[in-house]
This record gives C-alpha cells, structure tokens and sequence, in this order.
C-alpha cells in the first residue's frame, strides 16, 4: 500500500486567511470607479464555487449587469476592475493584515523535519501565491516547496483534475502517495478526480459546502488552546487538539485503503 510522501497545499483559505482580503479589495475596487457594488459575504462564498477572481467577476456581473458585458467596453472593464482588485488586494498583504490559517506553520516545520516532499497546487498567479507566502509564512517560504504550481501551469481550473495531476508529476509521485490540503468544494473535486487523498479544512466561506470524496472535513488544523473541530474523519484517526503529521498519516492511510476496497 503507498505510504504519504508528499503534501500538496491549495493556497487561498488554506495555507492563509486570504478570502477576506480578496472579497475586501473587490469592494474596493468597485468604489474606487465609483460603482455602488458591495459584495456581502453570502455573496462572496457563492462566488468560491468558481475559480479565479477575473472568473468570478464575470459571473456576478452576467447575473446582475449583463449589459456591461456587452461590446467592446466588456473586456476594458474586467481589465480595469480586476487589476485594481489585484493591486489592492496586495496591498492589503504587505500591511501584514493576511494571518495564517490554525497550524500551518507547524505542519510546514512537521513535514520538512520528516523529509516529506511538500508542493503548492493553486489558482492563483506564481508570483502572489509566493509573496503570500514570503509574507504570512517565511520570506524563504517559497524555496522550501518542491514543486510550486499556480494559474499559469494548468490548462484548466478548479474543479477539473489538471493542475494535481500536474503536482503529483512534478514531485515525481503517484497520486496516492500524495495528500492535498484543500477549503473549497471545487479544490476537493479537482483532488478527488485526480486520485490525491484529500483533506478539506474549511473557512466561513465554505462550510457547509459538498465536500464529497475528501477523507476527512475539518475546522482547521488546530493550534495548542486552540482545537480543531472534527466535522468528518474516520474514527481515531484525529487523536488531540491538533491534525499534525502523524494523523495525516493515518487519514491518507484510511483514503486508500477505502479507494482500493472499492476497486475489488
């Protein structure tokens, strides 16, 4: 049976508290053009459902502003609302205002100790997932991944399976001996239809969603005072406050095996 030899981490609303800060700088890029847009948080976490700020955006606006859609001033519209979304929103970043996520360090420092291959699978760019991490982690954060995959090394986004199996190719790994970190439904089903055991540590935005497939649904990794919250996990397989190494050991375990009693 394979053993876990790689974790590979979603970023936004897994690794740091980013979906706030992104909703925040949208809001703030509709006032700058002076458009009475305010995006609530229900509104945000429906948005979650679909990857990518620029995706998102076009959405919302064929739901509730399809004429801007329209013409030629479509594209200079998303163009200019979104890059000011993205200029805000790092703006945000370097005022130090982005914590991380409940043990997220710990299990860095865990994994890196234990000689755990680790990868970040997101669809963010390259360049912001790294500063994000430069900036809520460790500025030599980026270097510490072995394979580092963002917007531009996936053909296709969340849900669709491409950019894990492209993690799990870079690391050299099957999928089975990998582990993703996701928050969202569509982050889970892009793990799942790649075949990477997945756990899903869930936001405000996201609980509640489908997070089918997915080995075990938590709160957060947790942090001494400070206990996660099991929502779903195979019995005793998250033993103590924390979700640390050793019980994402145990929980990749009970993935397979689960997966391969269902192929007899």
């Amino acid at each position: 049976m394979p053993t876990l030899k790689a974790i590979i981490f979603d970023l936004d609303g897994t690794i740091a508290e980013t979906e706030e800060a992104h909703r925040e700088a949208f809001n703030r890029a509709f006032a700058a053009e002076g458009m009475d847009w305010r995006w609530d948080a229900a509104t945000w976490s429906g948005l979650l459902e679909i990857a990518g700020g620029r995706n998102r955006l076009t959405a919302w606006l064929a739901d509730h502003r399809p004429e801007l859609l329209k013409g030629e001033q479509a594209t200079s519209l998303l163009d200019r609302l979104h890059g000011a979304k993205d200029r805000l929103y790092r703006d945000i970043l370097e005022a130090g205002e982005i914590p991380l996520r409940p043990g997220i360090r710990t299990l860095v420092a865990e994994a890196r100790a234990a000689r755990l291959r680790i990868a970040i699978a997101t669809t963010s760019r390259r360049a912001i997932a790294r500063r994000v991490l430069e900036c809520c982690l460790d500025p030599q954060a980026p270097e510490w991944f072995h394979a580092f995959l963002g917007h531009e090394d996936a053909t296709y986004r969340k849900p669709h399976p491409d950019i894990y199996r492209r993690a799990a190719a870079r690391l050299r790994l099957a999928p089975e001996e990998c582990l993703a970190l996701e928050d969202s439904a569509i982050g889970v089903a892009a793990a799942v239809g790649a075949g990477v055991p997945v756990v899903a540590t869930v936001t405000p935005y996201s609980e509640g969603h489908d997070f089918a497939g997915a080995v075990a649904v938590l709160s957060d990794l947790g942090e001494p005072g400070a206990p996660c919250r099991v929502i779903a996990a195979p019995p005793r397989s998250v033993g103590g406050p924390r979700c640390d190494l050793a019980a994402l050991r145990r929980l990749h375990r009970a993935a397979v095996k689960a997966r391969r009693a269902q192929r007899l």
